[in-house]
C-alpha cells in the first residue's frame, strides 16, 4: 500500500484512507464494505446522501465512497497537505531536509563550499531583506506617484474610485541588419567543423569502453553528422541517406561515442569559447549582472524511456520529454531531462548548480512553470537573484504586501 502522511495528526482524511487500506488490503471485496458509525458521523450531512444509491439505504455505496475518498485525497495532494514520502513530486519537504546533526556544523560546511549566507540566513539575512523590501517599496511607490517612473500609465477614474494603471511598452524599432547582410552564408556543418577543430572539441568524445576497443577517437566527419542528426531530429538513418556517409559507420559512432557525458563536455567547451569572445558581454541585458533564463522544451522521443510521458497538449499521440535548459546570452549553459509530468521549478536549482561552464549566473528568470516560493529562498542563499517573468502583472500586483 502507498504510505500517505497528513501534515496534522488525527485528521479525518487519514481515517478514511486507513479504513480503505484495512478493508481491501485484507482481500475483501466492495460488497462486504461497511462504513463504521464513528467515521460516518465525521462526514458532512449534506454530502452523505450523495454517497448512497438510494436515500433509504442504510449503508453508503462502496464505489461512490471510494471515489469520494480519492477526490478528497486529490485536493489535499494538490494543496500540499497530504504527502507521500515514497514519491518524488509529492513528498513532504521535511523528508528532504538534512538532519539536525548537520545543522550544527552549518558554518563549517557553508564556508567550505563558499556560501556564507546560509548560517546567518534566519537572522541577519532575513532582517536585511526586509529592510531592502521596505526601502524599495517606498522608493517605487514614490516615483510612481511623482510621475518619475514613465513606464507606468496612471488613468484617473471617477470620483471615489481607485486609480487604474497599465504598463507602457517600448516601441518597436526597425532592426538594422546591414551588418549581417554583408556576411557570407556558411553551412551549419562547416561552422561545427570549424569550432570543433578550433577548440579541440572532438577530444571530448571518448569511447564508451576504456579498454579493449579498436577506435580510440571517432572519425570527425561521422561524429559531426551524428550530432546534427540528433539536433535536427532526423536520426542517423535519414542522415546517412542524405549524405555520402556509410550508415554502419554512423551507427557504430553513435553507439560508441554519443553519450550524455561526452555531449555535455563538448557543450561546455563551446560555451566557454563563446564566453571568452568580446561580443559576449554586449549581449548582457543587465550591465553588471549575468541574467539567465530557464525554460523547458517539449520534444518527442523516438524510443520509450522511463521518463517519457504522453502529453496531448504538447506532443499529440507521441511520448516525449521536457528538456529544461539554462540559457545565458544565447549559450546553453546547462540542461536537464525531466518528464512531462514533472514540475520545472523543482529542477531550477539543479541546472544552476550543475553549470560547469565559466559563465557565472547572477540572476535567473523563468515563466510561471518555474515559480514557487522555495526557489526565492534557495537561490538567494547561493547569491543568485530569482526574477521570474510574471504572466499577469496586475494579478500579481494585487498580492504584493509590505511588512510594515
Amino acid at each position: 500500500a502507498v504510505p500517505f502522511v497528513f501534515y496534522k495528526e488525527d485528521n479525518d482524511i487519514m481515517a478514511l484512507i486507513d479504513l480503505m487500506k484495512m478493508h481491501y488490503g485484507s482481500g475483501k471485496g466492495p460488497s462486504t464494505f461497511k462504513l463504521p458509525q464513528d467515521i460516518e458521523d465525521t462526514l458532512s450531512k449534506t454530502q452523505l446522501p450523495y454517497l448512497k444509491k438510494d436515500s433509504d439505504d442504510a449503508q453508503v455505496d462502496p464505489h461512490l465512497f471510494e471515489f469520494f475518498v480519492y477526490h478528497k485525497m486529490y485536493r489535499r495532494l494538490d494543496k500540499g497537505l497530504l504527502c507521500c514520502n515514497e514519491s518524488v513530486s509529492y513528498c513532504d519537504i521535511d523528508h528532504d531536509l538534512i538532519s539536525d546533526a548537520l545543522v550544527d556544523d552549518v558554518e563549517k560546511i557553508a564556508n567550505e563550499f563558499g556560501y556564507p549566507k546560509i548560517p546567518i540566513y534566519c537572522d541577519e539575512r532575513l532582517d536585511a531583506a526586509l529592510m531592502t523590501l521596505d526601502s524599495t517599496w517606498n522608493r517605487t511607490t514614490k516615483r510612481i506617484s511623482d510621475g518619475e517612473n514613465l513606464a507606468f500609465n496612471i488613468k484617473e477614474m471617477k470620483t471615489g474610485e481607485q486609480q487604474d494603471w497599465s504598463l507602457g511598452y517600448d516601441s518597436l524599432n526597425k532592426l538594422d541588419d546591414a551588418f549581417f547582410r554583408r556576411l557570407s552564408q556558411v553551412e551549419i556543418p562547416s561552422i561545427m567543423m570549424y569550432i570543433g577543430d578550433h577548440i579541440g572539441m572532438w577530444r571530448s568524445f571518448t569511447h564508451m569502453k576504456t579498454r579493449y576497443n579498436k577506435k580510440k577517437t571517432p572519425i570527425v566527419l561521422a561524429i559531426n553528422a551524428c550530432i546534427l542528426s540528433d539536433a535536427f531530429g532526423i536520426g542517423i538513418e535519414k542522415m546517412a541517406e542524405m549524405s555520402d556517409l556509410n550508415y554502419n559507420l554512423m551507427r557504430s559512432t553513435h553507439e560508441d561515442f554519443m553519450r550524455i557525458e561526452t555531449l555535455c563536455a563538448a557543450n561546455d567547451m563551446v560555451g566557454n569559447l563563446i564566453h571568452s569572445l568580446p561580443i559576449f558581454k554586449l549581449w548582457n541585458i543587465m550591465d553588471d549582472k549575468m541574467l539567465a533564463d530557464a525554460d523547458g522544451q517539449k520534444l518527442a522521443t523516438s524510443e520509450s524511456t522511463i521518463q517519457s510521458r504522453y502529453s496531448k497538449k504538447y506532443l499529440g499521440k507521441s511520448p516525449g520529454l521536457s528538456i529544461y535548459t539554462l540559457i545565458a546570452n544565447f549559450v546553453a549553459a546547462n540542461a536537464k531531462n525531466i518528464g512531462l509530468n514533472e514540475y520545472e521549478g523543482h529542477a531550477l536549482y539543479d541546472v544552476i548548480q550543475g553549470n560547469k561552464t565559466n559563465i557565472n549566473i547572477d540572476m535567473v528568470t523563468g515563466d510561471n512553470h518555474s515559480l514557487n516560493k522555495l526557489n526565492f529562498v534557495i537561490l538567494d542563499s547561493i547569491d543568485v537573484d530569482y526574477v521570474p517573468s510574471i504572466k499577469d502583472i496586475k494579478d500579481a500586483a494585487n498580492n504584493l504586501y509590505s511588512v510594515k
